[in-house]
């Protein structure tokens, strides 16, 4: 299997995550690809363009992070990741992500650019978000998912206090940070 990724990535990020949970990691052949580049052999092989993007021994091509993220699963060693609770809540902790990713989009734009009913909207829905996000006593899709848009909101969006909405999400992260997943795949990791 071949994935184009980028590091920062925090679509990358989950499906890296869940690679190293189902022992799929080392059989991934990594091109590190900037999709702000308009790459043509990435969009040769997804016209979408987006990242990750993994390329199956086939040939055939994979988009969007959580159809990737039930591949690894339905292929991968250990206890399953998905179920219907778990989707449900990788469905709500997307919404941080989503939305901190359109803030750090739209924060590029030049200031007199930039939508602050966007910037306000999106905010508001991350703030939300944080405080409905519910982990498990486990580790499955929900909370990969949660936990990379939390280290996603920490590594690009540092001015945003989602631990004071939530302290008790930083205590559980904190209780992951070791985690070989989560240590490995951090955006800051080298």
């Amino acid at each position: 299997m071949k994935m184009y990724y980028a590091k920062p990535s925090p679509y990358v990020r989950r499906a890296l995550i869940t690679a190293h949970e189902k022992n799929v990691f080392d059989r991934i052949e990594f091109i590190s690809t900037n999709p702000w580049d308009d790459p043509a052999e990435l969009h040769a092989e997804n016209p979408i363009g987006r990242l990750p993007t993994l390329i199956l021994d086939d040939g055939q091509p994979m988009a969007e992070s959580l159809v990737i993220m039930q591949y690894f699963d339905s292929i991968g060693d250990g206890p399953a990741l998905g179920g219907m609770d778990a989707l449900r809540r990788t469905g709500i902790h997307q919404g941080i992500i989503d939305s901190a990713y359109a803030l750090v989009i739209e924060g590029r734009r030049p200031d007199e650019k930039k939508w602050d009913e966007l910037i306000q909207r999106q905010t508001r829905v991350i703030e939300r978000t944080v405080k409905a996000a519910t982990p498990s006593d486990g580790f499955d899709f929900g909370d990969i998912t949660l936990v990379t848009a939390l280290g996603y909101l920490n590594f690009r969006l540092p001015g945003f206090d989602w631990q004071s909405i939530r302290p008790d999400l930083v205590e559980w992260m904190e209780s992951l940070a070791s985690r070989p997943s989560v240590n490995l795949t951090a955006p800051d990791a080298p």
